[in-house]
Order: structure tokens, then C-alpha cells, then sequence
């Protein structure tokens, strides 16, 4: 939507926004602003705030997901949301707007699982063995490395380093080891050896 405002005539709006000179032009999405300018600008600059307020792919993908979710259409919605995971990296944020209680709600946790393991594919393996070698109380260090692996489908590995971060400090990184363990859970599926394993394992940690 496309709204034109009169400071003049909307002195209370001007004042809102801190409207000092015009044209004063800015965008909004879902209720906040993302993007503005003042006066004339090049068209590279207009094109550049277009992009930051119209919808991307990944928004009409997710929307047609969360569509064909509400229809009942499990196996279609499941398809857009993995086409909108594999467009963007707000992906993410995309998959927590699928209601717990939808059809494809298991769907959409099970990529928001990979997409989190996936994010470490590129940590640099030897730097991080490397730093705890010389240093094993480095948490950070020990908490790459497990997510690093499990990108890489080392679960099994991942897990150990994982639990060693839970088992020294539950806290660290926001609880981040804890939850990258219920990730590679949630992908390798409650049946999966590991799983069963590492479940008892990070459970007796826990409320040791």
C-alpha cells in the first residue's frame, strides 16, 4: 500500500516521524520501518529501498506455504517451505511463523533443525582442535567444533564435544550446546541409535 502524507495538513505525523525536509519517503513492513530517504535520489538508490521493502521470494514462498498449510495441504506446504529455506538466510524466522499446530508444524521444525546444523559448515575444523589443544576449558572453541561437525554429518562426534560443553557449563552461549543437541535429534528422527543414546546421555547430565 501506497500513502501519500501532507506535512502540512498532518503536522502530528510530521512530528512522529521527524520529518525535517521533503520529500521524506519510507517504507514499512509488518509495522516497522526498514527503509528511507529524503529528497531526490538516483535510481540505483530507489531500487535499493524497493528491495528492502517489497516482498522477497522467500516471503511469497513462505506465505504460499502457511496457504497451502491452512488447506490442508501438507505435502505442498512442506515443498514451499523448503524452497523458501533454500532462498534466504531469514529462512529461519520464516519456518517460526508455522503454527505448532498445522500440518506441516513438524515439517517446519525439522528444517529449522538442519538450517541451524547446517550454519557451521565453514568453521575451519583445524583452527578450532587446534585451540583446544592448547586451551580444553575453551568452551567457545569446544561449541564450533560440535556444531561444526554435525554440519558436516559427524554426528556421532559432534554429540561427544556437544555434551562436553553442557557437562562443564549448562549456561554457555545461551544454552547453545543443549540446543544444538536437540537439533541433531530432531533430524536423525526420536528412533535413531545416537539419538536414543545421547538423549539418556545429555538427560543424566543434566539432572545428575
Amino acid at each position: 500500500m501506497l500513502a501519500r502524507v501532507n506535512v502540512d495538513e498532518a503536522p502530528a505525523v510530521s512530528q512522529a516521524f521527524g520529518i525535517q525536509s521533503i520529500p521524506a519517503v519510507k517504507g514499512f513492513r509488518k509495522g516497522g520501518l526498514v527503509a528511507e530517504f529524503i529528497g531526490a535520489q538516483p535510481e540505483a538508490a530507489v531500487r535499493q529501498f524497493l528491495a528492502a521493502v517489497l516482498p522477497s521470494e522467500a516471503d511469497r514462498l513462505a506465505r504460499a506455504g502457511e496457504t497451502k498449510a491452512a488447506a490442508g495441504n501438507a505435502a505442498g506446504a512442506a515443498l514451499a517451505f523448503q524452497e523458501a529455506a533454500g532462498e534466504a538466510a531469514e529462512a529461519l524466522a520464516l519456518l517460526e511463523r508455522v503454527p505448532r499446530g498445522a500440518a506441516v508444524a513438524r515439517e517446519a521444525e525439522r528444517l529449522a533443525a538442519e538450517l541451524r546444523t547446517r550454519a557451521e559448515g565453514s568453521a575451519d575444523e583445524p583452527a578450532l582442535r587446534a585451540r583446544l589443544a592448547a586451551k580444553p576449558g575453551d568452551l567457545d572453541a569446544r561449541l564450533r567444533l560440535g556444531r561444526a561437525l554435525a554440519a558436516r554429518g559427524a554426528y556421532a562426534d559432534a554429540f561427544a564435544e556437544l555434551l562436553e560443553v553442557v557437562r562443564r557449563d549448562r549456561s554457555f552461549a545461551d544454552d547453545g550446546a543443549r540446543k544444538a543437541m536437540l537439533d541433531i535429534f530432531e533430524l536423525l528422527g526420536a528412533d535413531d541409535p545416537l539419538t536414543e543414546r545421547y538423549r539418556s546421555e545429555l538427560a543424566r547430565v543434566l539432572f545428575r
